[in-house]
């Protein structure tokens, strides 16, 4: 019997560790602008709704949500810091495209999130949390649509 109890400690901390989020550095590495290509994350793999995304000192960059079959991305959270300007566009832009945010926003001092909606597709940025802006969130859109920012939670 007390080797059971063991064995069964350790499975229960292995399923609460593989459970873990995980954040995701955007290196733009595989130079394209897509959001899921793994290439252009540092570690090779594209955030999903459990992980955390990170544009960190990026510079002036343009990302492309979706893409052939995907419409909608989404990450649990979402951090713009430093001296990065992130500019979301659609894959194609005859088509809407979405970011889900499920928990978290942060858009620190410096930084710029702009959302460009050209006609007739788009992108929307749904925040489901908190968000933290001290930065700029800029919407530019050409023809009858414009941008979207949706958010349900807080803003501090």
């Amino acid at each position: 019997m007390r080797i059971v109890y063991p064995l069964i400690i350790l499975c229960i901390c292995s399923f609460f560790v593989t459970q873990a989020q995980n954040s995701y550095h955007w290196s733009g590495d595989a130079g394209t602008l897509s959001w899921n290509d793994p290439g252009n994350w540092e570690e090779g793999i594209v955030p999903t709704s459990s992980d955390y995304a990170y544009f960190d000192n990026v510079g002036t960059i343009t990302v492309e949500i979706g893409d052939a079959g995907n419409i909608v991305d989404s990450v649990s959270e979402l951090h713009i810091i430093g001296t990065s300007d992130i500019e979301f566009q659609s894959f194609d832009i005859n088509e809407e495209r979405i970011l889900g945010v499920l928990d978290y926003v942060e858009i620190s001092e410096g930084s710029v999130i702009s959302i460009l909606t050209p006609s007739p597709g788009g992108v929307q940025i749904l925040i489901e949390g908190t968000a933290e802006i001290w930065g700029v969130v800029e919407l530019d859109f050409e023809g009858s649509f414009g941008p979207n920012v949706g958010m349900e939670g807080n803003i501090p």
